[in-house]
């Protein structure tokens, strides 16, 4: 069921508003935003989420650092020297490769002209950790940390967009809200300006007392300090759109937005059900105990002794004949075999214990968030119900405070009774518009909420859902 509020000359025109504002400036130099023109600005400029971004870029550059270790390397080297006379020279070339079996690979070809002779020679190194090297977990852990810190970051960006799209629509309507109220106690002001007006022409008729004078007095000396509070407040609500919205705070702006809403009818279950699988803090601490996981397993597989293996081929030639140093060139082969660390491994056993507490802390982490999501989400539909109710009610105070305005304005007019009861109508009739003002508003404010705490509000893609 769709309902249409209509709150009181809703759209009056901004420059109204302006003017009572104490601004100025002609209509083309004001920016004007839609709620949905407000977002898209708060995704696209607001500070917070270029930050974020920024940190996104930092990490996605810190994984290609982490990825050079297993690139193909190709080192050259010149060199020449002329000292003395002579004219030495020479050239290699080094090939590095390191493939995720921890296996090395580094190929080092070179040549030499030292006086009159040439100097040629290839190095070929093989390199193996026999009990660490092959476990693809602990020699890509830090290519895989720095997946994990990447996609850490761009959950962080996104919880950004979700805060910054709240931090808006609530900043646009409190924006809405407080305009409103500035109109009804502009309004309310000038009613009583005409109620203490009547009041002093009675009282020299002799219809009136002196105590309501001073009683419509006292109420338009109440209403005016309640206006002055109110462009105040509205012209903080300004600013603090402005800062959200990244917009100069000597811009002049101005909002709409609707004030319609639909109720929304949502079983509780299916509520935490649609949270429990779209909230991306519940991803983000999923992908935290895989990532201890993996840091387990490397912790582990880190207390095995450090046991290399190596393999070198080398070959070396010389002759005054470039050509002929190449056919002399002879080879020699070693094997190798070394070990170095503490035999006890009493730290890196230490290590492996604190990853696995690690998980533990992460699992307890998990069953923490769920409850809360669980809460947030009965919380904001017991939110959604109560405002439901309170606008109903605002309306039939409005029906009654408007009755007993109109009763209490036929009695003052024939002389049946004093202002008291007027002015009373008059104080509760804006109370209670005021009220619904904001009920109907924190209503709207609160099924974004819902969105938010239901993981729906902003699609992956950081589209903000319909």
């Amino acid at each position: 069921m769709r309902f249409f509020l209509v709150i009181l000359l809703a759209c009056v025109t901004a420059g109204v508003f302006l003017c009572q504002s104490g601004i100025s400036e002609s209509a083309d130099d004001i920016l004007h935003f839609t709620l949905e023109e407000a977002i898209n600005r708060a995704l696209t400029a607001n500070r917070s989420i270029a930050n974020a971004l920024d940190q996104v870029a930092q990490t996605r550059f810190s994984l290609v650092s982490s990825r050079t270790d297993f690139e193909l390397k190709i080192i050259p080297e010149v060199y020449l020297d002329l000292a003395k006379g002579r004219k030495d020279y020479g050239a290699a070339l080094s090939i590095d490769k390191k493939l995720s079996t921890g296996t090395g690979l580094l190929i080092s070809p070179s040549i030499q002209r030292i006086g009159e002779t040439y100097e040629t020679g290839m190095d070929i190194l093989l390199t193996q950790s026999l009990l660490r090297g092959f476990s693809t977990d602990y020699n890509l852990r830090g290519v895989k940390q720095s997946e994990y810190l990447l996609r850490s970051s761009q959950r962080d960006l996104y919880l950004t967009q979700v805060s910054v799209v709240l931090a808006a629509v609530s900043a646009v309507y409190n924006v809405i809200r407080l305009r409103e109220i500035l109109r009804l106690q502009q309004s309310s002001h000038e009613r009583l300006q005409g109620y203490t007006e009547a009041a002093g022409v009675k009282q020299k008729m002799g219809l009136a007392t002196a105590i309501d004078v001073y009683r419509a007095r006292i109420k338009l000396n109440q209403a005016e300090s309640f206006l002055i509070a109110s462009r105040e407040a509205y012209q903080d609500a300004l600013d603090n759109l402005r800062i959200i919205l990244a917009v100069p705070l000597e811009k002049a702006i101005d909002v709409s937005a609707p004030l319609t809403y639909t109720v929304i009818h949502v079983e509780e279950e299916n509520a935490i059900l649609v949270s429990m699988s779209e909230r991306v803090e519940i991803i983000q601490i999923k992908d935290l105990i895989a990532n201890l996981e993996l840091q387990a397993r490397t912790a582990k597989h880190n207390i095995l002794p450090d046991v290399d293996l190596t393999l070198k081929y080398s070959s070396k030639g010389s002759d005054s004949a470039l050509k002929e140093s190449l056919k002399t060139n002879k080879g020699s082969v070693e094997l190798g075999l070394a070990t170095s660390g503490n035999v006890s491994r009493t730290r890196e056993k230490a290590a492996y214990e604190r990853s696995r507490i690690a998980i533990h802390s992460a699992s307890r982490l998990m069953d923490l968030k769920c409850d809360e999501i669980k809460r947030e989400v009965k919380f904001s539909l017991r939110n959604l119900y109560r405002n439901m109710k309170n606008i109903e009610i605002q309306k039939e105070q409005i029906t009654q405070a408007k009755g007993k305005l109109e009763l209490a304005k036929v009695k003052f007019s024939r002389g049946m009774a004093g202002n008291f009861d007027m002015i009373e109508a008059e104080t509760e009739l804006r109370t209670a518009e005021i009220s619904l003002i904001s009920a109907v508003i924190q209503y709207i404010e609160r099924q974004f909420r819902l969105k938010a705490a239901m993981g729906i509000l902003i699609d992956k893609q950081g589209k903000v859902s319909s």
